[in-house]
């Protein structure tokens, strides 16, 4: 935990942020909101903020208690994550910005409006429009299949990006057996 007083100062005009834009003007009875992943100059992490709202006893709102979350734990883990050979897990927002990826670069960088591999920019904004399904992109001269998924609370896709060649691999194995057998069978038959 680390505690902050810098934005105590008359200075920091926190209405004006989205976390508390979003916790004053939020659907009426949810506890908590969750703001878009942000870089924080103060701290120099990327972090998400957790507002929650409260209200006087006639049920006007009066303010919001906040908490700060670092993001680095988390994008450690995802960027650690690997699936078979050639699998890996990535995050993004609901705006297509790559939160957490094996690859640093895309980190809070990436986006897929933006992305310069054309497949990869399809993939990324078919997936925005859905809650989860599948999909398939290219790179580096492979094909891959990516599985996704939303986290209801944040709206960001967790995703899993594998090469198509090692996904289907045991199929193909298993394809040339079932031909293999019905050889041997047709060949006894005739």
């Amino acid at each position: 935990f680390v505690r902050t007083l810098e934005y105590e100062s008359p200075s920091y005009n926190f209405p004006s942020y989205d976390w508390y834009k979003i916790a004053k003007n939020g659907e009426k009875g949810k506890l908590y909101f969750w703001s878009e992943p942000f870089y924080d100059e103060l701290t120099h992490v990327t972090m998400i903020t957790c507002a929650a709202p409260f209200f006087d006893s006639a049920g006007n709102f009066i303010g919001t208690s906040t908490v700060d979350m670092d993001m680095k734990d988390i994008q450690k883990y995802i960027a650690q994550m690997k699936i078979g050979e050639s699998g890996y897990v990535y995050v993004v927002d609901k705006t297509g910005l790559c939160i957490a990826h094996p690859n640093p670069e895309y980190v809070m960088k990436a986006r897929f409006s933006t992305f310069p591999n054309e497949s990869i920019k399809r993939f990324g904004l078919a997936l925005l429009e859905k809650i989860e399904g599948t999909g398939s992109y290219s790179s580096g001269g492979k094909s891959y299949r990516g599985f996704f998924a939303t986290n209801k609370e944040t709206g960001w896709k967790i995703i899993i990006g594998i090469s198509e060649s090692e996904l289907y691999a045991p199929l193909s194995k298993l394809l040339k057996i079932i031909g293999l057998i019905a050889l041997v069978v047709i060949s006894l038959v005739f």
